[in-house]
């Protein structure tokens, strides 16, 4: 898989995460943080463009790691968001 599909499906389970493990019908504006881990720094300007195609302002708090290595071979991106549901 090409590395820019792999960062858009990141943000495509997101959205299905939303869905299907938060109790309620989140949207990707609900998003109050986001944390990215990155094999190489390579490519943060290519998922910064796929991530805002995503994310809308305001924008959640972006942590952003490089580190050197993933659980899996071949991966590149992990990702991990935490939803704030509207009051």
């Amino acid at each position: 898989m090409r590395p820019l599909a792999r960062k858009r499906d990141s943000f495509l389970n997101f959205k299905f995460g939303l869905l299907v493990t938060s109790g309620y019908l989140g949207l990707m504006s609900d998003l109050g943080e986001l944390v990215s881990y990155h094999v190489g720094m390579g490519n943060l300007a290519e998922f910064a463009k796929v991530k805002s195609q995503y994310v809308p302002e305001p924008f959640p708090t972006w942590t952003i790691l490089d580190i050197a290595g993933l659980a899996g071979p071949g991966l590149i991106i992990e990702t991990k968001a935490v939803a704030v549901p509207p009051s």
